[in-house]
């Protein structure tokens, strides 16, 4: 592919869920992204990589800095080139005006290029015309005679659900129309995968009707197979055709299976309890949990995408009510979950959630709305010290930080509970190795900026796009 020269400075082209471009923490997410980058020279030549991507992308959000001498400045730095710098480079040129008109399908290069293409760039090569281009370098990929591209595509492309994914978050007018080009050129599959991402659960029942027949599906039923990835995350009644001739436990089980993938869809940027549900077996015990989160999210109060450890939380207290806390806990203790990137903290899923509870419990404590010092909730299994986040909390109620390294967690945490983010800034910055700074800079601009839009999150990305930052210029 012909290498894209990106100059000016980004132009909101979609029609996506806007960031306030005001936000009252542009200037953290700033500041926290400048470490990011400058911090990458002290790291080791592997771990380098992991930083500087998403804070070149929020540094061109929030501090409006021009895009090409951010991405020369990552690649001149000494340090090893930041993972998925592509994506965003991409993602970047074909989000401004003319953005295809360096492509070209008969181009090998360009066709190798975009089988790779990694979800940011996928995204904006579908927004840049609303998927004409798309479908024509598909069928120039399935043109080839390159069996292992060929091959490459078809896996990542198989039933469509990667165009429906990337579309997530355009209005549902946006979304048929796609569907509809998609249809009317013979794409079945795809449109039926966009037409089963929408709230309106008739849209993909009319279409199957109108396809009966259709060779496409006459040895899988499209409505089944594209439920359990591409349904609306709120959507409580999935009307599933091909459950009619099901006994009723087959019934109660597949229903029980969508609703915990309902759940994970929800808003948070990564998910444990499909994780949970595949180690353990119970997905009646786990659905029913799910069916909790779901209804204080449509009842507002949980908010999945500002506040997702509510979400984290709601679910284990679901959980623990139906199941063997020991036996929780062992399910808990076999994965690590979730990436530092998304949580600093992160160890053992068991571990991380404990750490949750006792930020949940304590916070109040620390922000001097409560005297209480409460005792561990049920689901808490004691992997982190109780007494100590009591203490640190009573402590910052009081204005009196501690500084022994060894509560370093606590503080950083409960600071970030009393609201006080640059306190929680400057403890990490002090209290932490590098390495272990590094982790909670990406986490707090993350965090951040979830409060201020998002930007980087996508309708269901903990489970379709692995908790990955998505990049979107158009949505700014």
């Amino acid at each position: 592919m012909k290498t894209l020269q990106v100059a000016a400075l980004l132009a909101g082209l979609g029609q996506g869920v806007l960031a306030d471009p005001t936000c009252t923490h542009a200037s953290l997410i700033t500041d926290l992204s400048e470490r990011l980058i400058d911090g990458r020279a002290e790291m080791s030549r592997f771990a380098a990589a992991n930083y500087g991507t998403t804070a070149i992308y929020l540094l061109i959000r929030y501090a409006d800095q021009e895009p090409q001498a951010l991405f020369d400045r990552v690649l001149n730095d000494g340090a090893r080139a930041p993972r998925r710098l592509g994506d965003l480079r991409d993602a970047y040129a074909l989000s401004q005006p003319g953005g295809l008109s360096a492509w070209d399908a008969t181009d090998p290069d360009d066709l190798a290029a975009f089988v790779g293409f990694q979800p940011s760039a996928r995204r904006a090569f579908l927004l840049a015309d609303d998927g004409v281009t798309y479908l024509e370098f598909a069928r120039a990929v399935y043109a080839l005679d390159d069996f292992a591209l060929v091959n490459q595509f078809d896996t990542l492309n198989r039933f469509g659900t990667q165009v429906a994914f990337a579309l997530a978050d355009q209005p549902v007018a946006r979304r048929a129309a796609i569907a509809k080009m998609f249809e009317q050129e013979g794409e079945l599959w795809t449109a039926a995968a966009i037409l089963a991402d929408l709230p309106d659960r008739s849209a993909i029942t009319l279409f199957v009707e109108r396809h009966a027949d259709a060779e496409a599906f006459s040895e899988i039923e499209p409505l089944e197979m594209l439920s359990y990835s591409t349904i609306g995350a709120l959507d409580s009644a999935v009307p599933l055709q091909s459950l009619a001739g099901l006994s009723e436990d087959s019934r109660a089980f597949r229903t029980q299976n969508t609703v915990a993938m309902q759940a994970a869809l929800a808003g948070q940027p990564a998910d444990y309890s499909l994780i949970y549900l595949n180690q353990s077996g119970r997905t009646a015990e786990v659905a029913e949990a799910a069916r909790g989160l779901l209804d204080q999210v449509e009842q507002d109060l949980i908010d999945p995408v500002a506040d997702p450890e509510a979400a984290w939380l709601a679910l284990l207290y679901g959980l623990v009510a139906d199941v063997d806390r020991q036996d929780m806990h062992n399910t808990l203790q076999s994965y690590d979950w979730p990436a530092r990137s998304i949580r600093w903290f992160a160890g053992r899923a068991v571990e991380t959630l404990d750490v949750m509870m006792a930020k949940d419990a304590y916070g109040p404590v620390a922000r001097g709305d409560s005297t209480d010092l409460p005792g561990p909730p049920e689901a808490f299994s004691g992997s982190t010290d109780w007494v100590m986040w009591a203490s640190v909390a009573a402590r910052l109620a009081a204005n009196d930080v501690p500084s022994d390294p060894a509560t370093a967690l606590p503080v950083i945490e409960l600071s970030w509970e009393r609201g006080d983010y640059p306190a929680a800034i400057a403890a990490a910055e002090k209290m932490l190795e590098h390495a272990e700074a590094m982790d909670f800079y990406k986490d707090a601009a993350r965090r951040l900026d979830a409060l201020c839009g998002p930007t980087l999150t996508m309708p269901g990305g903990a489970i379709r796009f692995g908790g990955m930052p998505i990049f979107r210029f158009d949505t700014f």
